[in-house]
């Protein structure tokens, strides 16, 4: 099976792309803070972060632990990576798309258009979350993990990971 969370097939649009670059070019000066300072607020609801402070302060330190460069590289790979919404049709095992109602970062709509592009995909939302679903709604994500893997049969032949 394959499990999807808070993702997007699309490719960035050109102004998304610039931002992305100019982001990375601004963590290369100013070091990783600037990407905290610019995608922190994204990351989780408002409701969390006045309800949850503590894991605010956890997702802060762990963007901060990262290396300037790595992320600059990574902002700079997000920028350039391609639609890839052409897979979809390729897909021959069970999927499970996660998504957030809130995810400030993804548009839910894209994780509804993933979902309808594969087929037999099956959607779940997750209720008061941002894109950091997995850590705002623990249970909820865990939840419709569980069920999945619940109905996904054992597979005993070889994975071809070449789509």
């Amino acid at each position: 099976g394959l499990i999807l969370c808070n993702t997007r097939a699309t490719a960035d649009a050109p102004d998304a792309k610039q931002n992305r670059v100019q982001l990375g070019a601004k963590v290369r000066t100013e070091g990783t803070r600037a990407v905290v300072t610019a995608m922190l607020p994204k990351m989780t609801t408002e409701n969390s972060r006045a309800q949850n402070p503590d894991l605010t302060g956890q997702i802060q330190q762990m963007m901060m632990s990262n290396n300037p460069e790595s992320v600059a590289r990574a902002l700079e790979g997000m920028a350039e990576r391609p639609n890839s919404e052409d897979v979809f049709g390729k897909i021959q095992c069970p999927v499970l798309v996660i998504h957030s109602e809130e995810d400030a970062v993804i548009p839910a709509g894209e994780a509804q258009m993933s979902a309808r592009g594969i087929r037999g995909a099956r959607l779940q939302m997750i209720r008061e979350a941002g894109h950091l679903s997995n850590l705002e709604q623990p249970a909820q994500f865990n939840r419709h993990i569980e069920e999945f893997l619940q109905q996904v049969p054992p597979h005993t032949a070889p994975i071809d990971f070449s789509l």
